[in-house]
């Protein structure tokens, strides 16, 4: 099981697999649960490389305390990570999240970003 902690390794790390087959992508939000280790697992199945994600997305709370409050145990969710085999865990920071979104509307496309618009506004 490969951490990644950078946008940059992700990236690069990405590019190698453009011609290596399907890629599964779970991504969560830390606490892991017992659904996120089944998707984790069909990932693992279904696909030549499987990749979970760990990042507790602030902009998705609309209360501080609940954000504050959100369980978080990294050792935990990586020990169950790696009980999956998984191949790559991405535990992004909040400077990833600005960094993904400084160009968004162009990446996104014009229809997701007007769904997602209070993700984009709230930066």
């Amino acid at each position: 099981m490969r951490i990644i902690h950078n946008l940059e390794e992700m990236t690069e790390t990405a590019r190698g697999w453009l011609a290596g087959g399907s890629v599964g992508f779970v991504p969560t939000m830390r606490y892991l649960h017992e659904g996120h280790i089944t998707l984790v697992q069909a990932a693992r199945q279904e696909c030549e490389i499987s990749v979970a994600s760990i990042f507790v997305n602030p902009m998705q709370f609309e209360e501080s305390d609940v954000l504050i409050r959100y369980p978080r145990d990294l050792s935990r969710d990586l020990q169950l990570l790696s009980s999956t085999n998984v191949d790559v865990v991405f535990i992004l920071g909040k400077y990833i999240l600005l960094t993904i979104l400084s160009g968004a509307v162009e990446r996104i496309g014009t229809c997701e970003a007007l769904f997602r618009a209070s993700f984009l506004v709230k930066i």
